[in-house]
């Protein structure tokens, strides 16, 4: 899922996912709807947005992050030229031991 807003990089960043004929694309604006319900009602595997966006979105990264996502996030950055890629992966620890083997070995 690519969402974008007044961000020609994301549109043109979907245009060329959609020559891909392995992938689907899917596109919402987030000047028109919700990006959390396009999210839950489509559950993408990769969520890919212009960070520049995330000032407008009031909060959506932190609620995207709250909902603990299995997804991989790419955010586009023009200003840097650069993309961070963020991958979500659940896990529970039971003591501070598990959590610093955790860390140290999987992370």
């Amino acid at each position: 899922m690519v969402l974008y807003g007044k961000s020609l990089l994301a549109q043109g960043v979907a245009h060329l996912l959609e020559t891909d004929q392995s992938m689907e694309v899917t596109l919402a604006n987030i000047d028109q709807e919700d990006p959390m319900e396009a999210i839950l009602s489509t559950n993408p595997d990769v969520l890919i947005l212009d960070v520049n966006n995330l000032k407008d979105m009031g909060g959506f990264l932190t609620r995207l992050l709250r909902g603990r996502p299995v997804m991989s996030i790419v955010g586009l950055d023009s200003a840097e030229s650069a993309i961070y890629i963020l991958w979500f992966q659940q896990r529970a620890v039971k003591d501070s031991q598990e959590f610093l083997t955790v860390m140290r070995d999987e992370i």
